[in-house]
């Protein structure tokens, strides 16, 4: 989610068969989404190339450890871990998986990622005529620029 800005829905039903190379560059496809928007391409960045290298050989889904509920989302183990995790760490109920798609958006735009671009990553819908009606989307080239500018510092270094 840090480097894609996926719902947690999203990750959690990612499939090998959504993921394909491109040059040395990974990108994923979601294909079911909470909104039409929703429905696009993210290259995957350098900094985690390798989980999905190795996760595209495992199993059915790339987290595979999913559970079905009765509404058909597998992301509800995924959401009480991650619960349990950053309640471990210090942080109070206002932190939600949600608020990483939050910061995700947040280091695009600090980055002076243009919106547009940012839309079509995170699978926001845009309003404006010129690119919400007549575009087909940023190139996927514009996307790596983008995701390759998003970084973080967490405690084994800079990531």
């Amino acid at each position: 989610a840090m480097f894609t800005g996926c719902r947690i829905e999203e990750i959690a039903k990612l499939k090998p068969d959504d993921v394909r190379l491109v040059g040395k560059r990974y990108i994923i496809s979601i294909r079911e989404a909470k909104t039409k928007s929703g429905i696009r391409e993210i290259p995957i960045s350098n900094a985690i190339h390798h989980v999905i290298a190795q996760r595209i050989l495992n199993s059915e889904y790339l987290f595979p450890n999913g559970s079905n509920n009765t509404s058909g989302n597998r992301s509800d183990m995924y959401s009480k871990r991650f619960g349990r995790v950053k309640t471990k760490l210090g942080f109070d109920s206002s932190k939600v998986f949600h608020s990483i798609r939050k910061s995700f958006c947040t280091k695009l735009e600090q980055a002076e990622v243009p919106e547009s671009i940012s839309a079509d990553l995170v699978g926001h819908f845009k309003a404006s005529m010129t690119y919400g009606l007549y575009s087909g989307g940023s190139s996927i080239e514009a996307k790596v620029k983008a995701i390759d500018a998003v970084a973080y510092k967490i405690e084994q270094g800079e990531v």
